[in-house]
């Protein structure tokens, strides 16, 4: 989960009691953050004033792969390894799929040319917009440009937050 606060993005931790967000970004810490290094992290409220919007985001894509029964539509997660130069890593999890890498008893993958996939979606989940809480998730859905969809994918990595 996703937490924008006080105009900056973070991850999220749901605490049963409180919030903890999460950054690497030492320019997005004060005072009340603590650090291991590499990682800043503060507790919240979870009623806190500052807390703008909290959401959940899902990358996919279509690639066709030209197999029977294998979908065109790939979920793209906001891991590093995911979008490497032009490629994109497709992940199939319910078998072996021919010429594809195998990384466990039925998942395989394969880096595929992102210039031949289509259909860029960025979909987000939101609990908490506006500084409201809402009463059923709201989802919103957008079509966006390869370009865009890679910026995006690059600006949820764990690194970039």
């Amino acid at each position: 989960m996703f937490i924008i606060y006080k105009n900056n993005l973070y991850d999220l931790l749901d605490e049963k009691t409180h919030f903890v967000i999460i950054t690497r970004q030492k320019s997005k810490s004060d005072e009340n953050f603590l650090s291991t290094g590499k990682v800043f992290y503060t507790d919240i409220p979870k009623d806190d004033i500052n807390i703008q919007d909290i959401f959940d985001v899902q990358f996919s894509l279509q690639w066709d792969s030209h197999l029977k029964d294998v979908d065109k539509k790939w979920i793209i997660l906001n891991e590093s390894e995911y979008l490497k130069e032009n490629q994109v890593l497709l992940k199939f999890y319910s078998g072996i799929l021919p010429g594809w890498n195998i990384e466990e008893q039925a998942v395989c993958s394969k880096y595929v040319d992102i210039d031949a996939c289509y259909d860029f979606t960025v979909k987000y989940t939101f609990t908490l917009k506006n500084g409201i809480k809402l009463k059923e998730p709201t989802v919103l859905e957008q079509k966006v440009s390869k370009e865009e969809f890679q910026k995006l994918v690059a600006q949820y990595q764990i690194r970039n937050i």
